[in-house]
Protein backbone atom coordinates (compact mmCIF):
# COMPACT_ATOMS: atom_id res chain seq x y z
CA UNK A 1 0.00 0.00 0.00
CA UNK A 2 1.35 3.42 -0.96
CA UNK A 3 2.05 6.07 1.63
CA UNK A 4 1.11 8.86 -0.80
CA UNK A 5 -2.35 10.26 -1.43
CA UNK A 6 -4.03 9.58 -4.75
CA UNK A 7 -4.23 12.46 -7.25
CA UNK A 8 -8.02 12.53 -6.80
CA UNK A 9 -7.68 12.98 -3.01
CA UNK A 10 -5.11 15.76 -3.46
CA UNK A 11 -7.32 17.52 -6.02
CA UNK A 12 -10.32 17.36 -3.68
CA UNK A 13 -8.24 18.64 -0.75
CA UNK A 14 -6.94 21.58 -2.79
CA UNK A 15 -10.53 22.43 -3.83
CA UNK A 16 -11.57 22.37 -0.17
CA UNK A 17 -8.66 24.67 0.67
CA UNK A 18 -9.73 27.19 -1.97
CA UNK A 19 -13.29 27.19 -0.63
CA UNK A 20 -11.98 27.37 2.92
CA UNK A 21 -10.05 30.53 2.12
CA UNK A 22 -13.13 31.93 0.41
CA UNK A 23 -15.22 31.46 3.57
CA UNK A 24 -12.46 32.92 5.75
CA UNK A 25 -11.97 35.98 3.58
CA UNK A 26 -15.41 37.06 2.42
CA UNK A 27 -18.38 37.87 4.59
CA UNK A 28 -21.90 38.73 3.56
CA UNK A 29 -24.31 39.52 6.36
CA UNK A 30 -28.04 39.34 6.71
CA UNK A 31 -28.63 41.75 9.57
CA UNK A 32 -25.88 40.71 12.04
CA UNK A 33 -25.67 37.07 10.90
CA UNK A 34 -23.01 35.97 8.43
CA UNK A 35 -24.17 34.09 5.36
CA UNK A 36 -20.61 32.76 4.93
CA UNK A 37 -19.66 31.72 8.47
CA UNK A 38 -15.94 31.62 9.15
CA UNK A 39 -16.12 28.31 11.01
CA UNK A 40 -17.19 26.63 7.73
CA UNK A 41 -13.92 27.85 6.20
CA UNK A 42 -12.01 26.24 9.06
CA UNK A 43 -13.94 22.99 8.61
CA UNK A 44 -13.01 23.00 4.92
CA UNK A 45 -9.35 23.70 5.73
CA UNK A 46 -9.34 20.88 8.29
CA UNK A 47 -10.72 18.57 5.62
CA UNK A 48 -7.99 19.76 3.23
CA UNK A 49 -5.37 19.02 5.88
CA UNK A 50 -6.72 15.50 6.27
CA UNK A 51 -6.65 15.00 2.51
CA UNK A 52 -3.05 16.16 2.19
CA UNK A 53 -1.65 14.44 5.30
CA UNK A 54 -0.45 11.42 3.36
CA UNK A 55 1.63 13.70 1.15
CA UNK A 56 3.03 15.82 3.99
CA UNK A 57 2.98 14.19 7.42
CA UNK A 58 3.77 17.52 9.17
CA UNK A 59 0.25 18.69 8.31
CA UNK A 60 -1.05 16.57 11.19
CA UNK A 61 0.33 19.29 13.46
CA UNK A 62 -2.38 21.61 12.17
CA UNK A 63 -5.36 19.55 13.27
CA UNK A 64 -5.53 20.93 16.85
CA UNK A 65 -5.25 24.51 15.57
CA UNK A 66 -8.10 23.94 13.12
CA UNK A 67 -10.26 22.36 15.83
CA UNK A 68 -9.71 25.33 18.15
CA UNK A 69 -10.49 27.82 15.39
CA UNK A 70 -13.66 25.90 14.44
CA UNK A 71 -14.91 26.04 18.05
CA UNK A 72 -14.03 29.73 18.53
CA UNK A 73 -15.60 30.82 15.25
CA UNK A 74 -18.68 28.63 15.81
CA UNK A 75 -19.23 30.33 19.19
CA UNK A 76 -18.82 33.72 17.52
CA UNK A 77 -21.31 32.71 14.84
CA UNK A 78 -23.88 31.46 17.35
CA UNK A 79 -23.39 34.62 19.42
CA UNK A 80 -24.08 36.77 16.36
CA UNK A 81 -27.73 35.67 16.49
CA UNK A 82 -27.99 37.57 19.79
CA UNK A 83 -25.57 40.36 18.92
CA UNK A 84 -22.75 38.88 21.00
CA UNK A 85 -19.12 38.32 20.02
CA UNK A 86 -16.11 36.79 21.74
CA UNK A 87 -13.70 38.39 19.26
CA UNK A 88 -12.03 41.56 20.37
CA UNK A 89 -13.46 41.60 23.90
CA UNK A 90 -10.03 41.42 25.52
CA UNK A 91 -7.37 42.56 23.05
CA UNK A 92 -4.36 40.58 24.32
CA UNK A 93 -6.48 37.42 24.32
CA UNK A 94 -7.75 38.14 20.80
CA UNK A 95 -4.17 37.91 19.54
CA UNK A 96 -4.03 34.19 20.42
CA UNK A 97 -6.49 33.09 17.70
CA UNK A 98 -4.75 35.48 15.29
CA UNK A 99 -1.40 33.84 16.07
CA UNK A 100 -2.91 30.35 15.75
CA UNK A 101 -4.43 31.25 12.40
CA UNK A 102 -1.17 32.76 11.22
CA UNK A 103 0.74 29.61 12.17
CA UNK A 104 -1.87 27.40 10.49
CA UNK A 105 -1.84 29.30 7.20
CA UNK A 106 1.94 29.58 7.10
CA UNK A 107 2.52 25.86 7.65
CA UNK A 108 -0.38 24.79 5.41
CA UNK A 109 0.76 26.91 2.48
CA UNK A 110 4.39 25.88 2.98
CA UNK A 111 3.27 22.24 2.75
CA UNK A 112 1.23 22.99 -0.38
CA UNK A 113 4.30 24.60 -1.95
CA UNK A 114 6.33 21.49 -1.12
CA UNK A 115 3.65 19.32 -2.73
CA UNK A 116 3.84 21.53 -5.82
CA UNK A 117 7.61 21.08 -5.95
CA UNK A 118 7.27 17.31 -5.65
CA UNK A 119 4.72 17.14 -8.47
CA UNK A 120 6.57 19.10 -11.18
CA UNK A 121 5.00 22.46 -10.42
CA UNK A 122 7.94 24.43 -8.95
CA UNK A 123 6.69 27.73 -10.38
CA UNK A 124 3.38 27.27 -8.55
CA UNK A 125 5.32 26.35 -5.41
CA UNK A 126 7.36 29.54 -5.55
CA UNK A 127 4.18 31.56 -6.17
CA UNK A 128 2.55 29.94 -3.14
CA UNK A 129 5.57 30.76 -0.98
CA UNK A 130 5.54 34.39 -2.12
CA UNK A 131 1.83 34.88 -1.47
CA UNK A 132 2.02 32.89 1.77
CA UNK A 133 4.56 35.42 3.02
CA UNK A 134 2.49 38.37 1.79
CA UNK A 135 -0.55 36.90 3.54
CA UNK A 136 1.41 36.42 6.77
CA UNK A 137 2.65 40.02 6.71
CA UNK A 138 -0.81 41.47 6.04
CA UNK A 139 -2.50 39.24 8.65
CA UNK A 140 0.09 40.27 11.24
CA UNK A 141 -0.37 43.94 10.38
CA UNK A 142 -4.16 43.63 10.57
CA UNK A 143 -4.00 41.83 13.94
CA UNK A 144 -1.75 44.54 15.38
CA UNK A 145 -3.62 47.39 13.74
CA UNK A 146 -6.29 47.44 16.44
CA UNK A 147 -3.64 48.63 18.90
CA UNK A 148 -2.36 51.45 16.70
CA UNK A 149 -5.55 52.67 15.04
CA UNK A 150 -6.47 55.19 17.77
CA UNK A 151 -3.07 56.89 17.48
CA UNK A 152 -3.38 57.23 13.68
CA UNK A 153 -6.25 59.71 13.90
CA UNK A 154 -7.81 60.52 10.54
CA UNK A 155 -5.25 58.34 8.73
CA UNK A 156 -6.59 55.27 10.55
CA UNK A 157 -9.46 54.77 8.12
CA UNK A 158 -7.15 55.03 5.12
CA UNK A 159 -4.66 52.61 6.64
CA UNK A 160 -7.48 50.19 7.43
CA UNK A 161 -8.68 50.20 3.81
CA UNK A 162 -5.13 49.70 2.50
CA UNK A 163 -4.48 46.79 4.88
CA UNK A 164 -7.80 45.17 4.04
CA UNK A 165 -7.17 45.50 0.29
CA UNK A 166 -3.65 44.08 0.64
CA UNK A 167 -4.96 41.18 2.72
CA UNK A 168 -7.72 40.37 0.24
CA UNK A 169 -5.27 40.57 -2.68
CA UNK A 170 -2.87 38.17 -0.95
CA UNK A 171 -5.64 35.65 -0.21
CA UNK A 172 -7.02 35.88 -3.76
CA UNK A 173 -3.54 35.16 -5.12
CA UNK A 174 -3.15 32.21 -2.73
CA UNK A 175 -6.51 30.88 -3.93
CA UNK A 176 -5.44 31.29 -7.57
CA UNK A 177 -2.15 29.46 -6.91
CA UNK A 178 -3.99 26.61 -5.16
CA UNK A 179 -6.38 26.34 -8.12
CA UNK A 180 -3.43 26.23 -10.51
CA UNK A 181 -1.80 23.50 -8.42
CA UNK A 182 -5.09 21.59 -8.42
CA UNK A 183 -4.86 21.29 -12.22
CA UNK A 184 -1.75 19.13 -11.88
CA UNK A 185 -3.86 16.36 -10.32
CA UNK A 186 -6.33 14.57 -12.59
CA UNK A 187 -9.91 14.02 -11.43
Amino acid sequence: MSDKASPRVIRKALSEAVWGYFFLTFDFNFFAVSLLPEFVGWILLLSAVRGLEEERRDLKLLRPFAHVMIVLRAFDYLGSFWGLSLSGQFLPLSLLPAAAGLYFHFLFLTACAAIAGEHAAPVVGRRLLFWRTAMAVTQTAIALFVYFRPSLGEWGGTAEVILAAAGILAVLCVMAALRTLRRFFPA
